[in-house]
């Protein structure tokens, strides 16, 4: 049994209660009990420890989210880990949390993607909510209960043509070399940018690149280098253009001096300097990589290989994208062909 300590003319009882997490660390909270005697203060103490003893078998679900956490964070990327605790911070799961598990429903359920709707948060991110929500209640022993949730619709996905590229790297090879290079490594060696800040002089060889760790970032907000990449698939290496090798300087180690969003940032600073579309962001360059690929006919167990997708599912799904310009050359194909027909 916690034992009081005299402060001032009162004693207090401190008795632990939960654990909180504050910028990613794990801090104990304690429940206090103050009364003028020793005795008094250890008994309120007693007698709320005997209340939580006796609800011991009871889990709510915020409670069951963070053990969820806690127990995957280990195989999980610091990134993802960060994303699940700021759900649980921001109130995501407000009209749940306090429930114990045993007392969730479908319609429980139900009524929090209404709230979540309500909310005027996308049906992608309710789908991200809930992929932490499911199996940390399955883990607390709740079956499965369905339910529906909103349609995903998939945003047009903006592909830059070869002359916007060309457009884009002449102007970089003036005004940001270091952007630049991380461009090609995005648009001819389908890298995503945790992947580009992470790469040192050491992972180049006879004209390839080794994709083999990442830069993350911690839910204290700091920037940490990953040994594993996004998926087991996503470590490869990469054959480059002897251009690309060419232009890249390898006296600098990492070869890219910048952290994610930083290279992100001088990217979109380059796109408005260049007068192009703001909606080419960097990672439009990876849908250049898949477009230019299918255009090309290259199988697509060959450009998963390369772009270092677990499955085709998201390859398909995202990147497969048609770049505007081939497009238009093949629509006046059709429409040649279509003239025939009058």
């Amino acid at each position: 049994m916690a034992k009081a300590q005299k402060r001032g003319k009162k004693w207090r009882c401190l008795v632990f209660s939960h654990y909180e997490y504050k910028d990613g660390k794990k801090i104990r909270k304690y429940k206090s009990f103050t009364a003028d005697s020793k005795k008094e203060a250890e008994r309120l103490a007693a007698a709320w420890e005997y209340d939580q003893a006796q609800n011991a078998g009871k889990l709510s679900v915020h409670d069951a989210i963070e053990q969820y956490i806690d127990v995957k964070e280990t195989a999980l990327s610091p990134s993802t880990v960060t994303g699940y605790r700021s759900y649980l911070k921001t109130g995501k799961y407000e009209p749940l949390e306090d429930l114990d598990v045993s007392e969730v429903d479908q319609r429980g359920l139900q009524l929090w993607v209404a709230f979540m709707l309500e909310e005027e948060y996308s049906a992608k991110y309710i789908q991200n909510c809930y992929g932490l929500l499911r199996p940390a209640l399955t883990m607390a022993g709740v079956g499965n209960i369905p339910i529906t949730l909103p349609m995903v619709i998939m945003p047009e996905i903006y592909v830059p043509t070869d002359k916007e590229l060309k457009k884009l790297l002449a102007y970089l090879d003036k005004e940001d070399p270091e952007v630049k290079t991380a461009a090609m490594l995005a648009a001819f060696g389908s890298m995503r940018r945790s992947e580009i800040c992470a790469l040192k002089p050491s992972d180049f060889g006879d004209g390839t690149v080794t994709v083999q760790r990442a830069i993350v970032k911690k839910s204290n907000g700091k920037w940490v280098e990953k040994k594993t990449n996004k998926t087991v698939k996503s470590h490869r290496t990469v054959v480059l253009p002897p251009q690309v090798i060419a232009g890249i300087d390898l006296s600098h180690d990492p070869i890219i001096s910048l952290n994610p969003d930083q290279l992100s940032k001088r990217f979109r600073k380059a796109i408005k300097h260049a007068n192009m579309p703001q909606a080419f962001c960097l990672h439009a360059l990876r849908h250049y990589y898949v477009s230019i690929a299918h255009v090309l006919g290259i199988p697509d167990a060959y450009v998963m290989k390369m772009g270092g997708w677990q499955t085709d599912y998201v390859m398909k799904r995202n990147y497969r994208s048609t770049l505007t310009d081939v497009e238009k050359k093949e629509q006046a194909k059709m429409n040649k062909h279509y003239a025939k027909m009058f």
